[in-house]
């Protein structure tokens, strides 16, 4: 059975922001809406113990915080009012209510609250002209958790990850219908199935050639299988997410990848996004398909793009080291671990690069 700390932490991840979005909308003040809602929680916090969880967790916390609010505003008109009384009396020069400071963030609020922009939850109309968007942000924050950045972080940040899922899913929700949020889904969820192999014991970021398939997230690589189904059966052409979906449902599909699948669906892909960055892991697919010397050629015509790039010269020092050019691979592996940050992959790129020099 779930306890209240628990319903109070999964509340807080569901509901925070629709509280907050909620009472924005009613009452216009962004400050007034997120003030409610914390002591809508701090109200749960000493509540939920003893008289224990309502049943719908999400409409006790809005209806209280409105109470909140509603209190705070009158609150607020009473002492406004006293105020104004003050300065008849003293004849004092206004004095400005609402101090602003120099948070950024506050600045922005202002600015809304004095162009009388409205909060407006978005309507079902709205949705798919900003779905290019919010696609693009899910995407970027599941990276961050996939490959977090900076040395001092942790390798791969299930946090982002497990939160950039449960938005996808909630977009899949709202737009069951539509190819790129069912295709962002799948997506993730292919690729964070393979999460529990992808770090070694030894803090080594592990290849998906290397990586033991046993440990793979079977729940999740079927739902991912199951989406991608879905959409190729309904007929449509797919998009760039559905296309990245179909490559990681291929990666995970048998014992052994099936490249020559991968490089068809990478030139399926190139018709839509010829970025340097698609070019090269379909250069990664090719070698695999066809051998090194190919595969080196499509990646060394890509340096001018991506010589700021680490994952080019990680992959360029990989292809060297198989094709037995230890000098070269060296001074590639070098170039990568001058741009990478992941301690996961460095640790890994670290190895590869001594492995290559002469003991």
């Amino acid at each position: 059975m779930i306890d209240a700390h628990d319903a109070l932490t999964r509340a807080h991840r569901d509901e925070w922001a629709r509280v907050v979005a909620t009472l924005a909308k009613r009452f216009g003040n962004l400050d007034i809406a997120e003030d409610a809602a914390a002591d809508a929680f701090a109200s749960a916090a000493e509540h939920w113990p003893a008289e224990g969880i309502p049943p719908r967790p999400g409409a006790w916390l809005t209806a209280t915080a409105t109470r909140k609010a509603i209190d705070r505003i009158r609150r607020e008109s009473s002492r406004d009012a006293r105020h104004r009384e003050a300065q008849l009396v003293y004849d004092a020069d206004p004095e400005p209510l609402g101090a602003i400071d120099d948070d950024r963030i506050t600045r922005a609020k202002s600015k809304i609250a004095a162009a009388g922009i409205p909060y407006r939850v978005p309507g079902v109309e709205d949705l798919p002209g900003r779905l290019a968007g919010v696609l693009t942000v899910l995407f970027l924050i599941f990276n961050e958790g996939y490959l977090a950045s900076g040395p001092d972080s942790a390798p791969v940040r299930e946090d982002l990850t497990g939160e950039a899922i449960r938005l996808a899913r909630l977009l899949h929700q709202l737009l069951p219908d539509d190819g790129e949020a069912t295709g962002m889904l799948a997506l993730m969820l292919l690729t964070d199935a393979r999460r529990p192999a992808r770090v070694s014991s030894a803090g080594e970021l592990m290849p998906l050639g290397e990586q033991d398939r046993g440990q793979w997230d079977a729940e999740s690589i079927a739902e991912g299988h199951a989406l991608v189904r879905a959409r190729l059966a309904s007929g449509m052409p797919p998009g760039r997410y559905q296309l990245l979906a179909a490559i990681n449902a291929v990666h995970t599909d048998g014992d052994a990848t099936d490249w020559t699948q991968v490089v068809a669906l990478y030139d399926h892909l190139l018709r839509l996004d010829r970025s340097p960055i698609v070019r090269l892991n379909r250069a990664i697919a090719v070698s695999e398909r066809d051998g090194r010397e190919p595969g080196l050629a499509l990646v060394d015509a890509l340096r001018p793009e991506l010589e700021s790039y680490h994952p080019y010269h990680a992959a360029r020092a990989e292809l060297l080291r198989r094709l037995g050019r230890p000098a070269e691979a060296a001074a590639a592996y070098d170039a990568a671990l001058a741009l990478a940050s992941n301690t996961a992959e460095v640790a890994y790129l670290t190895r590869q690069r001594d492995s290559t020099r002469p003991g």
